[in-house]
């Protein structure tokens, strides 16, 4: 099933959700589930980064907090820091998170893109004001930052996010 809304395309495969940026690099949200394994994730974002033809695909240690790292020139897909953000202007660089109650936000703005793993925790740490503050120091005007909200558990999503904008 594909889906478009903004800037963004969204393609299911296989019970996975991907967005894809049309106006740049692809970023890449999916749930951690059974088929998600630690052992084979590198697997994983290695055929990610190949099926997109892309020079690198990276994930983050997530740690449910407010970190947001830019990501531009890649830093290696073997290098994996702890933050719940990542950013880039590079078009061969897709950006991974992964959620399974937390929510995926993908911002973009410009040449930028933006992938944020957002739960509780992390929004209330501010991890959506500091993406959105880093793309605006990038030269990106507020009113010219796009986002997509991916899925997540709960009917009251908008409840997740009150106050942090």
């Amino acid at each position: 099933m594909d889906r478009s809304s903004g800037n963004w395309n969204q393609i299911e495969v296989a019970g996975e959700v991907f967005w894809i940026d049309r106006n740049g690099p692809a970023v890449l949200a999916f749930g951690k589930g059974p088929r998600w394994t630690d052992e084979h994730t590198h697997d994983r974002l290695e055929a990610l980064r190949d099926g997109f033809g892309l020079r690198a695909v990276l994930g983050l240690n997530q740690v449910h907090g407010a970190t947001v790292l830019d990501r531009t020139g890649g830093m290696g897909s073997r290098i994996v820091p702890d933050a719940d953000g990542h950013l880039t202007r590079d078009r061969k660089v897709g950006l991974v998170v992964r959620t399974a109650d937390c929510v995926p936000v993908l911002l973009s703005g410009g040449v930028w893109i933006a992938a944020i793993h957002a739960g509780w925790r992390g929004a209330a740490a501010g991890i959506l004001p500091e993406a959105v503050l880093q793309l605006t120091a990038r030269g990106i005007p507020i009113d010219e930052v796009t986002a997509a909200i991916g899925p997540a558990i709960g009917a009251a999503i908008e409840a997740v996010f009150e106050g942090t904008f």
